[in-house]
């Protein structure tokens, strides 16, 4: 059971984190529409949050639930966010030298 959570808690995490670092790295790698294309979840993610935070501060018990819509969507974003990744790695693929080829 341990480590079913452990196993659980490492996916919630990636999922939570790789969208805003795959857009941190892109924003001074990635040239382009690759740069709009990896920061897009971060900027669902703020429009995700952003009519919630006027109500925490009115009262911070308002949104106990957010949680249960917020992982859903974090997981939704990091499969796009990995999708794109894919796709800029395929596009930007170093030529394949003569060295290797056979």
């Amino acid at each position: 059971m341990v480590i079913l959570q452990a196993a659980i808690g490492i996916v919630v995490w990636s999922g939570i984190l790789f969208p805003p670092a795959l857009a941190i790295y892109a924003l001074f790698k990635w040239r382009g529409g690759w740069r709009f294309a990896a920061a897009l979840p971060v900027v669902v993610a703020a429009a995700f949050f952003a009519p919630l935070i006027p109500d925490w501060l009115h009262d911070p018990s308002a949104h106990g639930l957010w949680g249960l819509l917020f992982l859903p969507l974090a997981m939704l974003l990091a499969v796009y966010s990995g999708v794109v990744l894919i796709f800029w790695r395929r596009k930007h693929k170093p030529a394949a030298s003569a060295s290797t080829q056979r």
